[in-house]
């Protein structure tokens, strides 16, 4: 057999591998947290976390929550108001859109 048909195979072979469900079934989404488990371990874990993660210090965080509280902003029915801003913070800092964050 020459080496161009043995090219060829396999590069049918694999476009077959990549296209079958098999390859696909690796679960994408593994984090065992909730979006809540995230946020307290942010505000009670290691300080420079919350920094790393959504830009700015604990007691920073803190004080634009009760800023927004103030202005009339509540949690939602299923987010609250605490985990909506660190999603928001989270995507200024990283620069990923929504579809990357949730």
């Amino acid at each position: 057999m020459n080496s161009s048909a043995s090219v060829v195979r396999l590069v049918t072979v694999l476009c077959w591998l990549y296209g079958s469900s098999w390859y696909w079934a690796q679960p994408y989404h593994t984090l065992k947290l909730t979006g809540q488990q995230w946020d307290e371990e942010l505000m009670h874990g290691h300080p420079k976390r919350i920094y790393n993660e959504l830009g700015m210090q604990l007691h920073v965080f803190v004080t634009l929550l009760i800023e927004l509280q103030g202005l009339g902003y509540s949690n939602l029915k299923y987010v609250s108001l605490e985990e909506q801003l660190a999603i928001f913070l989270y995507i200024c800092r990283t620069g990923l859109g929504c579809r990357h964050v949730w």
